[in-house]
């Protein structure tokens, strides 16, 4: 003999089986799963270096792996890190503050020269270099940077990336912008951009004609894409995890100190027509 299950309605099945009904939970309001995740808060943002430099004094301590995204809205950064009031010192004051800035939003036209760094310019074309900011992770920079000024970075040992957003287009490089930057791995380019291209973390000019910069902390070897023409000074430059480099047969030009300080590097090999 079947059995057979006979379907009630709603209200009859409740009481054959003795349950309570009650209304259903409201679905949380984040987009998930209502599972009780919440949606972070939208990053904080300042419109002033002494406003920023506030909020990072009242953080708690933090590491690399956890840092705070803040979005900074002025003009210029105040001078290098050395500087009362600059963006540098703030990070350098808050040293247990890891912190990935985010300047897209800013109209500053060049990121002085040792903006990152405390040491101090001694001559026309000499410097005391000293530490870095050491909690600085990231940096996106603004649509209207045109230039980035000598030792900008200099000795930034968490600095992971570098962001290059549409409209960003760089004219001028100083000397020893990302030296010793260990842990820099990371160009990121905007699709939209019309200047700048990325390829495995390395700056390209947009077309892929010019390899303008490998990051400083990036480790192994490269094979140069077919079709870059130049390798433009400094591309390399201090680069002391870079193990090997394959030259196509497309590059005409190597710049000056394209390769100086490269401690690492075992081998090049130059590829013929």
């Amino acid at each position: 003999m079947k059995n057979t299950i006979k379907l009630f309605g709603i209200a009859a099945l409740v009481a054959a089986i003795g349950l309570s009904m009650a209304a259903c939970p409201t679905p949380s309001s984040n987009g998930g799963d209502n599972t009780g995740t919440k949606t972070p808060p939208p990053d904080p943002t300042y419109t002033s270096i002494s406003g920023f430099a506030e909020w990072l004094a009242a953080k708690p301590a933090n590491d690399a792996a956890t840092a705070y995204t803040v979005k900074l809205n002025v003009s210029n950064l105040g001078g290098g890190a050395a500087t009362a009031g600059s963006v540098g010192k703030a990070l350098r004051d808050n040293n247990t503050k890891y912190v990935n800035l985010d300047l897209s939003g800013s109209t500053i036209s060049t990121i002085p020269e040792l903006a990152f760094n405390t040491g101090s310019k001694t001559g026309e074309n000499s410097y005391s270099l000293n530490d870095g900011c050491p909690t600085l992770t990231g940096i996106t920079l603004p649509a209207s940077v045109t230039s980035i000024g000598n030792y900008a970075f200099y000795r930034c040992t968490n600095l992971a990336s570098v962001t290059i957003p549409n409209g960003v287009n760089i004219t001028s490089t100083g000397s020893g912008v990302f030296t010793g930057c260990t842990n820099f791995t990371e160009f990121k380019v905007d699709d939209a951009n019309t200047a700048f291209s990325t390829q495995d973390g390395v700056l390209y000019t947009k077309d892929k004609t010019r390899l303008i910069m490998y990051p400083t902390g990036k480790t192994g070897s490269l094979s140069i894409p077919s079709g870059v023409t130049n390798i433009m000074d400094q591309a390399f430059y201090n680069c002391s995890k870079l193990t090997g480099v394959t030259i196509p047969d497309s590059v005409t030009s190597i710049g000056s100190q394209a390769f100086a300080g490269c401690t690492s590097l075992a081998s090049v090999t130059m590829c013929i027509a």
